[in-house]
């Protein structure tokens, strides 16, 4: 199932390491998903530590293989959803439903949300804005959650395993990440809860 999807696209591609520069806007083709693969039609992005790094020819050319479209989170809407061949996966995604997706390979292993359109492993997509209240939230805030979020749930419940009536310090509470560490921790009610906000 999918919608009219462009020939081309415009996408930030890398072609060498070296400064902000090197980075170029380049129309080259949509990406067509293949089994298991969902397109999105990138809304906004995201810009990581990550990526500075690649771009600066740090990260190891078998790990990050150039050119690329850099971009290790995206959020959109879905463009195209092709399903496994013996039927997995059937979620209800369809096209049209607001999605968030993160990591994964993404703008490393392959093309990632630098784009107007991205393709990635339906595995790894999350409808978004589904829950009351967040349906009004805009693009430009989605944008900034996947990697943020992702990386604090991983680090509370899949790595520190908390669980309510846990107690959680946390350094750096000031930022992005400890700001949503902060959030999901309070509710799955996690208490007390400290953060160190500043460090002499």
């Amino acid at each position: 199932m999918s919608t009219a999807i462009p020939e081309t696209m415009r996408a930030v591609m890398l072609r060498n390491p070296g400064p902000p520069s090197s980075l170029k806007i380049e129309t080259i083709p949509t990406p067509t998903p293949q089994p298991g693969q969902v397109l999105i039609k990138v809304r906004a992005f995201g810009l990581n530590r990550s990526e500075v790094f690649t771009r600066l020819g740090h990260s190891p050319i078998r790990v990050v293989p150039l050119p690329r479209v850099l971009g290790i989170e995206c959020v959109g809407t879905v463009a195209a959803v092709v399903e496994e061949e013996d039927g997995a996966g059937k979620d209800g995604l369809k096209v049209g439903d607001k999605v968030a997706t993160c990591m994964g390979g993404m703008g490393r292993a392959f093309d990632g949300g630098y784009a107007e359109f991205c393709v990635v492993p339906r595995a790894q997509v999350v409808r978004i804005g589904v829950e009351a209240g967040l349906e009004e939230l805009g693009w430009d805030i989605w944008g900034a959650l996947p990697e943020m979020i992702q990386t604090s749930w991983g680090s509370l419940f899949s790595s520190l395993k908390i669980k309510k009536g846990d107690s959680l310090l946390i350094r750096g509470g000031t930022s992005s990440i400890g700001l949503a560490a902060t959030a999901l921790g309070s509710h799955h009610g996690v208490l007390p809860l400290w953060m160190i906000l500043s460090s002499c």
